[in-house]
């Protein structure tokens, strides 16, 4: 079955640390010479079943001119490993219902949350007269 639209892009962070929000944007072009309607999905595989859903922060369906892309606002929290973020698109069916088009995954590595910029903190008592 010939596609309807394209994942253009999952854009993430190359790392993040655990319990770190991430955001992503997912990115489908329309690449049929008519509008078509679109709607996003995503999920993050890391070890554990059923995958967690991506959560989106924007309406999940958009309808697109021909050559237009879509950009779809999502986020997720950073677990305590290494994911793939899987992002995928549907389109609307003269039938009525949303049909599997494409998908697109990324990476994101488990990184390290970044040093306290002050290691000691005094506290002074001062008497105002």
């Amino acid at each position: 079955m010939a596609s309807n639209a394209q994942i253009t892009g999952v854009v993430v962070p190359s790392q993040a640390a655990q319990g770190e929000r991430v955001d992503v944007i997912i990115r489908i072009k329309n690449i049929k010479s008519y509008p078509i309607t679109v709607m996003v999905g995503g999920a993050l595989e890391y070890g554990i079943s059923p995958w967690p859903t991506l959560s989106f922060e924007v309406e999940r369906t958009m309808t697109l001119d021909p050559s237009t892309i879509g950009e779809f606002a999502a986020y997720f929290t950073m677990p305590d490993k290494a994911v793939k973020v899987h992002g995928y698109s549907y389109y609307y069916g003269t039938d009525g219902t949303y049909h599997f088009d494409d998908d697109k995954s990324v990476s994101v590595a488990l990184g390290q949350l970044p040093q306290a910029q002050f290691s000691d903190l005094e506290l002074m008592s001062t008497e105002v007269i």
